[in-house]
């Protein structure tokens, strides 16, 4: 009785995919943008944090990074959307340390909102600048 081996199929895209990946992350960090600023402006107003809007901020981010390190990784793309992964991944931890704050019920420190929203304001100008150099 032999094994059963399933046929490899290397998992690659073409760079012709490329700007539709960065767009798909444009929309995505652009959803999380609007959502990140409503917390924000709630949290410095000391108003709570609605629940709905912390779920898509962090769908949205997370989806967003889906698809920047898709282009990355799988399609291979070079320079400036590297830039922008990096700076989201950091922006993402400060994000999970957000996260904690949150599920504890504690108060979050503004520091580490401000921190967060300026890296990721920063990824978010890299990424559509990459975006806008690819098409």
């Amino acid at each position: 009785m032999s094994a059963f081996k399933p046929k490899e199929v290397p998992v690659t895209a073409s760079m012709a995919e490329l700007p539709l990946f960065l767009l798909v992350s444009c929309i995505c960090f652009g959803l999380a943008s609007v959502t990140g600023w409503i917390m924000a402006l709630k949290h410095f107003d000391d108003k709570p944090l609605p629940p709905l809007f912390t779920a898509v901020h962090g769908l949205c981010s997370l989806a967003g990074l889906a698809a920047l390190g898709w282009a990355v990784f799988a399609v291979g793309a070079k320079g400036y959307p590297i830039l922008a992964l990096l700076f989201f991944v950091i922006a993402f931890g400060d994000g999970t340390l957000l996260l904690a704050f949150h599920v504890m019920k504690k108060k979050h420190p503004s520091l580490a909102i401000i921190g967060h929203g300026a890296m990721a304001a920063q990824a978010v100008a890299v990424l559509v600048l990459a975006t806008m150099m690819s098409t």
